[in-house]
């Protein structure tokens, strides 16, 4: 499970999507919210190969622009 951490503007559920697809990765849920501070809080459960591969991922989210922090959980 990741949590992803962003500042909340139009179109970065989207892109981060985009980044966990592109390292083919399976969304299996997903979880989205907003904070008081108008930062963007996401959790994914996403299927991956192994611990290699989920970092992957990882690194691919936090090279979005607006991304706070990416993390397992």
């Amino acid at each position: 499970r990741l949590m992803v951490l962003s500042v909340n503007k139009m179109g970065m559920l989207a892109d981060i999507s985009a980044a966990i697809a592109k390292k083919e990765a399976n969304i299996i849920s997903a979880n989205v919210d907003s904070t008081a501070d108008n930062k963007g809080i996401a959790f994914f459960t996403v299927e991956v190969k192994n611990l290699d591969h989920l970092n992957e991922v990882i690194r691919s989210i936090k090279k979005i622009k607006d991304i706070i922090s990416a993390k397992r959980v």
